[in-house]
């Protein structure tokens, strides 16, 4: 077994390692082509998702001595920690320094992009050039780097990770499941959809924090309701139920969830992962999770959908109770944004509104306002049609929802067959 095979999933990524490993351990094979040895590599991504795990992998498999920088000193004593630090792999070379969250070096401020550490990383990169030293940095967010730290000659290879999805995701929650003696019905295809988009740390946490509940309520093993209060626990911090609530204020509560859910699922099929009215942060709320597809930056249709579903709340309670739904704000902000954006930056509704060259002019401006308003009316009009027209599998799942608190994408599977 190979030290890569640790890492769970990035195949592409993991084939483009192996090349990059094969030139740091036989150099001399490359040179006979001209090949010069590569100076450094950047992982890019959110926390938590196996950049530091690639990393080490990578040193694993060159077998090359290492040295690591981390942010643990004040910034004098830092500084020179970093300068001793290269001159150590200098002596060891060849060798490898890991240098772990290097964006947030200067406290993770834009301010700080020509900050002190940045200018001694990128002067001492120079300085080893020519000394078999590779350099490894793991980073967050690129932005607060400065470009001339990040540029070839400097780092060549910048790879950038993404949360797993999809079979990858499957794969790491049953290696975390591995651990934990779980019920028949805990199904790890299943964890991967309701826990969509999340790094691979969060999963870890939520089968973890699943395991914390199966045991204090007294059970052996670990079952799926362990697993969904987990997920709601963990990401959403909901409560494990509600105490003392209103029928009639849980049940608008749900109608408001069940009109986001519906209008998504009727736009795209199989995509709701979770409902529930559980969220609660001093009061009852509630959360409607779903997938998102990967094309939805490059495809107006999707967008349009996603203003369809955040105003399906809202369009709820109004059919269902005839009045306004005060629990919507945030729901009409994200979709007034999406509107903006297809305006401004796309030309969607006409180039009136486009922002690029007209973003100056009052009257582009007012024009451009005036126009979102229409459009957001446009939108609030269609959004309550669908629901009028798929009321049947409004009632039902609202009546669900209210009944089990959290409802999963099987659950909806089960209602659209009644």
């Amino acid at each position: 077994m190979r030290p890569m095979d640790k890492v769970i999933g990035y195949k592409n990524i993991k084939e483009e390692l192996y090349r990059l490993i094969d030139v740091l351990k036989n150099p001399s094979k490359y040179q006979k082509m001209g090949v010069e040895e590569p100076k450094g590599l950047m992982l890019i991504g959110d926390p938590g998702i196996g950049k530091s795990l690639l990393a080490e992998c990578i040193i694993e498999e060159t077998g090359r001595k290492s040295f690591i920088i981390r942010k643990t000193r004040s910034d004098g004593d830092f500084i020179n920690f970093i300068k001793n630090t290269f001159e150590e792999a200098k002596k060891a070379a060849p060798s490898v320094i890991l240098i772990d969250d290097l964006d947030r070096f200067e406290n993770g401020d834009r301010d700080k992009v020509n900050g002190e550490a940045y200018i001694a990383i990128q002067s001492l990169i120079d300085e080893i050039k020519n000394d078999k030293v590779y350099v490894i940095a793991i980073v967050n967010n690129e932005t607060l780097l400065p470009d001339s730290l990040c540029r070839d000659g400097r780092f060549d290879k910048k790879i950038y990770m993404e949360v797993p999805d999809g079979d990858n995701a499957t794969k790491i929650v049953s290696h975390y499941l591995k651990n934990y003696p779980c019920d028949e019905d805990v199904n790890s295809e299943f964890i991967a959809k309701i826990l969509n988009n999340e790094s691979c740390a969060t999963l870890k946490n939520v089968i973890n924090e699943a395991g914390i509940r199966a045991t204090y309520k007294g059970k052996e093993k670990i079952d799926m309701d362990d697993i969904l209060h987990a997920c709601l626990r963990v990401i959403y911090k909901a409560p494990e139920c509600l105490e003392n609530a209103i029928y009639d204020y849980v049940r608008s509560k749900a109608y408001h969830e069940a009109g986001h859910a519906v209008i998504k699922e009727i736009l795209e099929p199989g995509t709701v992962n979770i409902v529930t009215v559980l969220k609660c942060e001093g009061d009852i709320g509630g959360i409607t999770s779903s997938s998102q597809d990967k094309n939805y930056y490059n495809d107006i249709d999707f967008m349009d959908n996603k203003i369809l579903m955040l105003l399906g709340g809202k369009a709820a309670i109004e059919l269902k109770y005839g009045k306004i739904d005060t629990g919507c704000s945030s729901d009409i902000d994200r979709a007034f944004y999406i509107i903006e954006r297809t305006a401004k930056d796309f030309a969607g509704y006409n180039f009136m509104c486009y922002n690029e060259f007209l973003k100056e002019n009052g009257w582009a401006k007012k024009n451009r306002e005036q126009i979102m308003a229409f459009k957001m009316e446009e939108y609030y009009s269609k959004a309550k049609r669908i629901l009028v027209e798929n009321n049947d599998f409004l009632e039902k799942m609202t009546d669900l929802l209210v009944e089990k608190k959290i409802i999963t994408y099987l659950d909806i599977i089960e209602l659209k067959k009644k």
